[in-house]
């Protein structure tokens, strides 16, 4: 799934790859990953431990306990695992000025025209995807009284964004982190709720729900009026009822199509 994300998106723009994999991804997943996009970084959990730590042992010490704020049960052991990774080390992992963060159950079928404008020019602003619907579990009060200071985005979509290092920076994210801290009342269910909290602290940008979908049912794709405009699909359906499927035929074709 995710050569297959990054595969649709670099069809249509050219930039460095980084992937960054859980305790699952083996020396195999590893040398497929290369194989098939020419001079991607891969770090492996050992690989992203090892930087971390040498950037500093409170970093080391801060992200290896992340995922004590996700208010989940035992059950999803294993993803907040995984999803604290995905909070501070796309600053340690990345060299790049500039960083895009894209989920695996993703794919692109058009130019994405605004996030390749981005990558090219001088813009200091941030942007993120939404779901159709808000997907913040707290009220504005509420989390106003804790960040006063944040905008209030009730929509936000952890699956693709865009961010620049000189506004957001590591210390930045670090200074959510440590305010969920003394704040554990406050929702936090994934990397997700505290990115959204990031860029509610900095200049961003909604990229458009039509183009740029979110897609959490086989009813909700079936309902999508704007398939004509879709640049880029989340598919929180991955394997199920067939919908992923059918657009992974569609995008492989294309890629193989342009290879011929």
């Amino acid at each position: 799934m995710a050569i297959l994300a990054v595969k649709s998106l670099l069809r249509f723009v050219n930039m460095s790859v980084v992937f960054h994999g859980d305790e699952s991804l083996d020396k195999d997943d590893m040398e497929l990953i290369q194989r098939h996009i020419k001079n991607a970084k891969v770090y492996s959990i050992e690989d992203a431990d090892k930087i971390a730590k040498e950037t500093s042992e409170q970093i080391f010490e801060l992200r290896k306990n992340i995922g004590e704020l996700f208010q989940l049960d035992q059950k999803f052991e294993k993803q907040k695992k995984a999803w604290a990774l995905k909070v501070l080390d796309f600053h340690l992992l990345s060299s790049a000025p500039k960083v895009i963060v894209l989920d695996s159950d993703t794919l692109f079928f058009k130019p994405p025209t605004q996030i390749i404008e981005w990558t090219r020019s001088s813009t200091t602003e941030n942007f993120y995807a939404i779901p159709v619907n808000p997907n913040l579990k707290i009220d504005q009060q509420s989390y106003s009284a804790i960040f006063p200071n944040a905008s209030f985005l009730s929509r936000f979509n952890g699956g693709l964004f865009g961010f620049n290092k000189n506004m957001i920076t590591l210390e930045s994210v670090i200074d959510i982190i440590e305010t969920l801290k003394v704040n554990r009342d406050y929702p936090v269910y994934g990397d997700e709720c505290i990115w959204r909290l990031v860029f509610a602290h900095t200049k961003t940008v909604e990229l458009s729900f039509d183009e740029y979908p979110l897609i959490g049912s086989k009813e909700s794709f079936n309902l999508y009026k704007s398939k004509d405009a879709v640049k880029y699909m989340h598919f929180l359906l991955k394997h199920r009822q067939g919908v992923y499927a059918k657009s992974i035929d569609q995008v492989v074709d294309e890629i193989n199509a342009q290879t011929t």
